[in-house]
């Protein structure tokens, strides 16, 4: 009984124990510390005494058996406060940094801005003036170097600059400034034709013209410029370069003499002119010797053989008509024909040209045998500048030497003299029709032939005739307008002709 009253009170202070056994596993109490991890560590029983021993901790005390404090083991793992803490303090400390760095980057931005560091920038300084430029350049701190360069912009102008405007180079850095200079033409006489060309490109010559001139320089060489050297151009000008070739006869062929003529003296030859029968224009070059393209020394003769201009005979009356006044009047002298007299007849003219064996007579009325009688006006001149509508030749008699009668075969052979073409009428003493009384009876003893014919726009007419025993002949050619309104009456241009020049005073 006793024994079992002692074992319920040595078991009631356990029971008194258990809420420590709760508060050791109460997470809110105070943490406590494993005595394996401080030595230093006690724990006071129930009645305040240190336990100093650990095989003593754990007894009950009978008298007083509650422990004031029991630390429970601790875990190593730490708590979830200690943590954030930890995370707000880098997280300021990071801040911070990033915010010191952005500091930093605007600051370094703003002077580098303000140019405190990293150099300069070089300014706009395109379109000032060479001296403005200098010195807004060096007033930067920068050297100044400046480089021409031809332009068609005003003289003195800066263009660009080198390095360009807006680059970042350090102060004292030098700086080119491109400056408009004038185009200048260089001097390249003597020079080769394709050297001296470059040269006139590189100075800013973008219409480059050649020409070639006779001369005795070396072959291909530069003679001249047009401008000269040293005079200024804009790039849209013409530069004429003359370049030397060997005296050369020039292409000529089929041009008219007169143009002809010029070109060979332009290439220092001397042109010698020869007419000759073609079926060309008359003044066209037909010939050229030596030939074109060869090469001759300076001066040499050039001979132009030229269609004719003037009549291949004198009798040929219708080629009149196609050759130049001078050259007729120069013709007619060398067949032997001297000026007799000119003199101006109303609106009209005659002009007689004299030779032993015939008459020329330049008249609006060749028809007619009435000329070289004082009647007018002197003109002073021969044919030579004067338009005529139609011509006169008389034949002498020894011109004549081949015809013996009066009749059509009479008239053929002199139209052929003449170079007129066949015959288209003609009448004789015996069948000759005109206006009554104009023809005598029997034609007065006289007999004749007259034929006529039409060329384009000239008729021509062929008379023979014989008079106390005399055989004479004469041709007339004219504009075939100078008919019109004459021969109403007559049988045609034949009867009028014969009528007026046999039997009209």
């Amino acid at each position: 009984m006793g024994l079992e009253e002692d074992a319920g009170q040595v078991e009631e202070p356990a029971a008194e124990a258990k809420p420590m056994q709760g508060r050791l596993s109460d997470p809110s109490a105070e943490p406590t510390t494993p005595l394996s991890q401080n030595s230093e560590d006690v724990v006071e029983d129930a009645s305040g005494s240190a336990v100093n021993s650990l095989d003593s901790f754990g007894q009950v005390s009978p008298e007083k058996t509650v422990l004031r404090s029991v630390r429970p083991p601790s875990t190593s793992v730490p708590q979830e406060p200690q943590l954030e803490r930890k995370r707000r303090r880098r997280a300021v400390v990071v801040a911070a940094a990033l915010v010191a760095a952005g500091l930093a980057a605007v600051a370094a931005f703003v002077t580098y801005g303000m140019e405190l560091w990293g150099g300069r920038s070089i300014p706009e300084v395109t379109g000032y003036t060479r001296r403005a430029a200098t010195e807004k350049l060096e007033a930067r701190g920068f050297q100044v170097v400046v480089e021409d360069q031809p332009s068609d912009k005003t003289a003195g102008i800066v263009l660009e600059t080198r390095p360009p405007v807006g680059a970042r180079v350090a102060e004292g850095s030098q700086v080119i400034l491109v400056v408009a200079a004038p185009h200048v033409v260089p001097d390249v006489v003597g020079k080769p034709l394709e050297e001296g060309r470059k040269a006139i490109e590189d100075a800013g010559a973008e219409n480059v013209a050649i020409e070639f001139v006779s001369s005795d320089d070396p072959e291909g060489s530069i003679v001249s410029v047009c401008p000269e050297a040293g005079q200024t151009f804009s790039s849209q000008d013409t530069i004429t370069i003359t370049v030397a070739q060997a005296y050369t006869v020039p292409y000529v062929l089929g041009m008219q003499e007169a143009e002809a003529s010029k070109k060979v003296t332009a290439a220092g030859l001397s042109p010698k002119v020869a007419y000759v029968r073609s079926k060309k224009p008359a003044g066209t070059v037909v010939a050229v010797n030596p030939d074109q393209g060869t090469k001759i020394s300076a001066g040499g003769a050039v001979e132009l053989s030229v269609s004719a201009y003037v009549p291949e005979d004198y009798r040929h009356l219708l080629e009149y008509f196609s050759c130049p006044t001078d050259k007729l009047e120069q013709f007619l002298g060398e067949q032997g024909f001297a000026l007799s007299s000119s003199q101006s007849e109303g609106e009209g003219y005659e002009i007689v040209y004299n030779a032993a064996h015939a008459t020329v007579v330049f008249d609006d009325q060749p028809f007619s045998h009435h000329y070289g009688i004082p009647s007018g006006e002197s003109l002073g001149h021969g044919v030579d500048g004067t338009f005529f509508n139609g011509i006169r030749l008389d034949m002498d008699a020894s011109e004549l030497s081949g015809v013996t009668t009066d009749d059509r075969s009479a008239v053929e052979s002199v139209a052929n003299a003449c170079g007129f073409g066949n015959i288209q009428d003609l009448c004789t003493q015996d069948d000759i029709k005109a206006p009554g009384g104009m023809v005598p009876s029997g034609a007065g003893g006289m007999t004749f032939a007259c034929g006529s014919g039409v060329e384009g726009d000239y008729t021509w007419t062929v008379l023979v005739w014989s008079y106390d025993g005399t055989r004479h002949a004469c041709a007339t050619c004219a504009l075939s307008t100078i008919y019109d309104g004459r021969i109403q009456g007559f049988g045609g241009v034949c009867d009028y002709v014969a009528t007026i020049d046999l039997f009209t005073e």
